[in-house]
């Protein structure tokens, strides 16, 4: 148990603060007789805080039990957790997930999705698990090893089970969302407290974000979605908003700069100053926004971008995220919700949610890459899951962990593709947050009864290549070789497959690194035959891979796109 008023660690059975002398017993007896909506564990590292801002332990225990009264003002049973005795890193982050749990049964709280917890800190203040990459090979361009996954902490220590091995791909998924330890969400915080040498006071970030947050605990008014896509993704950007309250944006924008009710870049971008100017009237206007768009790690690549071909126009950079009225903000983009080790002004994450003069309270993406395609695929698919159980009422943390356990039990994307996903996106801002919007019984989703003790998705597929890129190829010589390297039934059907990919999606010859035939079984034993091709583009700021499925015709069946 910890100290009401000050945060102490208290002996068994205290009764008395030995810090600051608050009688505990008559604290636990009011406690427990008011009418609390919420639970709440804040978690955070009160050393690695003092360090960080550069101020007294006393300094940031007084400004995080504000933090807690106003809270629990607000009529959230808010309880706050220090674990600096704790060093272990996010390598070794069970120690952590066992603090939280004791926690919860010390408060006396059941566990389960109507417990919160959330995180204050980045991880260099209370790390975010490390997870191997299920995508991961030794040929991968983007060469992650490991993914950042806070929900780790809320669920079993092993929530599933996968095999990727002999060309056999199978996953189990025991963890159900009612047995869930409890939902959890992280407010970050930049590993350098200072932006552009103007120093921040954990007191200014504390307020900036919870003085926006805690006024919506009543609920986010939702009523007019904005969704700003790259022109290759427009059927899954369409799919995402389908049945959401759109911005009418054909009130501003041209034509050319919008397909239905979507947003399209990159005839949206920084660049095109008049286009923009209209675009940032939409924007404003949304109390909802979503970006499928491209992010990057490179150190400036602060920006989402669009996509024409291998030119990626800046579409929207940290300093304008905040113009709009919306209170949620969700992305697909790779990295787009990146912030270890950046500073605020760097990342799109941290810009929304500490400047104090915009709506922005919730945030949900990736901080690491990200995943889609076309029709739909991988981020979009499982962000969409969450967007409608906000719409339909649920809290953001519940929303978040029920659609990310909903779409690995029942998403067709390949499973080392979907197991990735699920793991490399987070949501940030204080997870009992709901969404408030007009009729929302339409958006009312029925909480599926899982029966099963587990569920299981098993499928097997067997590659031959075909052609591999010879780096020193140049583009002039790049189809010859494929032709001749290539099958027959290949070398006919080559013109649809470059009507489609180059066209289409903006790729180009040159890209191409290798292709693959194919048979998979699924688990229902259907087989399936075709083709891979495999393309890498790489500037300054991207390495963006996009893996084209076909059948034996080359009908494409399905892209696959890193964000």
């Amino acid at each position: 148990m910890f100290c009401p008023e000050c945060g102490t660690k208290l002996p068994q059975g205290c009764i008395f603060c030995p810090e600051c002398g608050t009688k505990v017993t008559e604290y636990t007896s009011k406690s427990c007789t008011q009418d609390y909506s919420y639970r709440l564990l804040l978690i955070t590292k009160y050393e690695a805080l003092a360090r960080k801002y550069k101020t007294t332990l006393e300094e940031i225990v007084s400004v995080l039990q504000a933090v807690i009264s106003r809270l629990q003002e607000a009529s959230v049973d808010a309880v706050l957790l220090d674990v600096s005795e704790i060093t272990e890193d996010g390598e070794n982050w069970e120690e952590y997930k066992k603090a939280m749990v004791h926690a919860i049964e010390q408060q006396g709280w059941a566990k389960g999705p109507d417990t919160y917890v959330m995180i204050i800190g980045g991880d260099d203040c209370v790390p975010m698990p490390r997870v191997s990459n299920p995508k991961y090979t030794k040929d991968d361009p983007m060469g992650l090893k490991k993914l950042h996954c806070d929900t780790m902490y809320s669920m079993d220590y092993m929530p599933y089970t996968y095999d990727f091995t002999g060309g056999n791909d199978s996953l189990t998924l025991y963890q159900k969302y009612e047995d869930v330890d409890f939902v959890i969400s992280r407010l970050p915080l930049p590993e350098d407290a200072d932006c552009e040498n103007e120093a921040f006071t954990f007191e200014e970030d504390m307020n900036a974000y919870f003085d926006k947050a805690i006024s919506k605990l009543s609920g986010i008014e939702v009523n007019r979605v904005i969704m700003t896509s790259a022109q290759v993704w427009i059927p899954a950007s369409t799919y995402m908003v389908e049945g959401l309250p759109s911005v009418n944006i054909s009130r501003y924008l041209p034509s050319s700069a919008r397909e239905g009710n979507v947003v399209v870049a990159p005839e949206v971008s920084i660049k095109n100053e008049d286009v923009y100017s209209k675009y940032s009237d939409a924007y404003r206007e949304a109390d909802l926004v979503l970006f499928n768009l491209h992010g990057s790690d490179a150190p400036s690549g602060t920006a989402y971008y669009g996509q024409r071909g291998n030119d990626y126009p800046s579409v929207v950079v940290p300093s304008k995220i905040g113009y709009t009225s919306a209170g949620i903000i969700t992305s697909c983009a790779c990295f787009g919700a990146r912030f270890v080790g950046y500073p605020r002004y760097a990342s799109m994450l941290l810009a929304s949610l500490y400047e104090p003069n915009n709506n922005i309270v919730l945030f949900a993406g990736s901080c690491s890459i990200a995943y889609g395609g076309s029709p739909h695929a991988f981020s979009e698919t499982m962000l969409k899951i969450y967007t409608d159980y906000l719409m339909s009422g649920m809290s953001a943390g519940q929303a978040w962990e029920k659609a990310k356990l909903d779409y690995l039990q029942t998403t067709s994307d390949n499973i080392r593709g979907a197991l990735a996903t699920f793991l490399m996106f987070n949501l940030y801002g204080l997870p009992m947050l709901h969404v408030k919007t007009n009729n929302q019984s339409k958006y009312k989703k029925s909480i599926m009864e899982d029966k099963q003790s587990s569920v299981t998705r098993t499928c097997s597929e067997e590659r031959t290549t075909l052609f591999k890129r010879n780096p020193e190829t140049n583009s002039m010589d790049i189809l010859s070789e494929v032709r001749n390297a290539v099958d027959a039934n290949l070398a006919a059907i080559r013109q649809t497959i470059e009507k489609e990919l180059y066209e289409k999606l903006g790729l180009s010859a040159d890209d191409l690194t290798s292709i693959e035939s194919y048979v998979s079984t699924d688990s229902n034993g259907v087989q399936q035959k075709g083709y891979y091709f495999n393309y890498v583009q790489k500037n300054d700021l991207f390495t963006s891979i996009v893996n084209a499925q076909t059948d034996e015709e080359g009908n494409i069946l399905k892209t696959e796109h890193t964000k």
